[in-house]
């Protein structure tokens, strides 16, 4: 079970990592910048986009949130994690990685 979780963490990591280099590019390539072309940040170090850029930043970042991904991982067993209590909230979270059927 361990190591079914690891793998499953790894690839969602993997996922995430790619998301974000993806994100940070969009916002290299929209950001407003000064004079040296370095991203203009503020004190808690988010950068504002370019007002004319804003409608295809949003629109590039739309597709990217909206990408569907897939796992290359096992899904976890429900009927192996034995007396762990989820919460209805817990459960809609781990939804897609947890095979539910019932022996």
């Amino acid at each position: 079970m361990a190591w079914t979780i690891a793998r499953l963490l790894k690839a969602a990591d993997s996922e995430i990592q790619s998301f974000n280099e993806t994100r940070m590019n969009l916002i290299k390539k929209y950001g407003q910048k000064d004079d040296k072309g370095e991203l203009i940040t503020d004190d808690s170090g988010n950068c504002k986009i370019e007002q004319e850029h804003l409608e295809a930043f949003s629109n590039e970042l739309n597709e990217l949130v909206n990408t569907e991904v897939e796992l290359n991982a096992n899904k976890i067993d429900m009927n192996l994690l034995g007396d762990i209590e989820f919460t209805p909230g817990d459960m809609a979270v781990l939804e897609p990685f947890v095979n539910m059927d019932e022996e």
